[in-house]
């Protein structure tokens, strides 16, 4: 019951949730009108291709397409769609990727710092925020915050150093211990002046 307006939106943001391609689908009486977007370095494209008998229409590129095909021939396209995307990955999941700009050690996480890649703002398309990534950050508290605990709070330390954060959307990781690798964004967070 999707508005076909919106099936790209929806095809994009379950791609960057889950790592794996995504196709949205939304019924216009006989047919489906639908968006993909890839993940995981698979080419939805050619991915696509090998089910273009199936569509009435179809075109794209690599990292998105649209198509739309016949209800009747839903499940088919879900089979064949699928195995085109293990074909490509060699029969191995595909996972979520991380591009991040550098690797920082907690001793680098300062409030000067901060405020030095705050000089780069105003952040957006084409100037996306820097992403770092920290090694071998032991957790110290991940607490399930916000409503219903959708949230994450966390505590990790690396070396000597200790650092906070939030994991937005990550409160099923509420308690577990361990030793990880993080990946991150900086902002300070000034709260009743502290």
């Amino acid at each position: 019951d999707w508005n076909k307006g919106v099936v790209g939106l929806a095809a994009g943001k379950l791609a960057e949730q889950w790592g794996y391609p995504a196709v949205a689908l939304a019924r216009d009486g006989e047919y489906y009108v639908g968006s993909a977007r890839s993940a995981s370095g698979v080419d939805i494209y050619g991915a696509l291709k090998t089910c273009e008998d199936l569509f009435i229409r179809f075109g794209g590129h690599r990292q998105a397409a649209g198509m739309t095909l016949p209800v009747e021939k839903l499940d088919e396209f879900r089979s064949r769609l699928s195995d085109a995307v293990k074909a490509q990955r060699k029969g191995e999941a595909p996972r979520k990727q991380y591009i991040c700009d550098s690797e920082m050690d907690f001793t680098d996480i300062t409030v000067e710092n901060v405020e030095k890649l705050n000089l780069l703002e105003p952040y957006g398309m084409g100037n996306p925020s820097p992403v770092f990534a920290a090694k071998h950050a032991k957790a110290l508290n991940l607490r399930a915050v916000g409503v219903e605990g959708k949230h994450l709070q966390c505590e990790f330390l690396q070396g000597e150093q200790q650092r906070k954060g939030i994991f937005f959307g990550g409160g099923h990781w509420q308690g577990k211990e361990g030793v990880y690798a993080l990946v991150f964004q900086l902002s300070l967070n000034v709260f009743r002046e502290k």
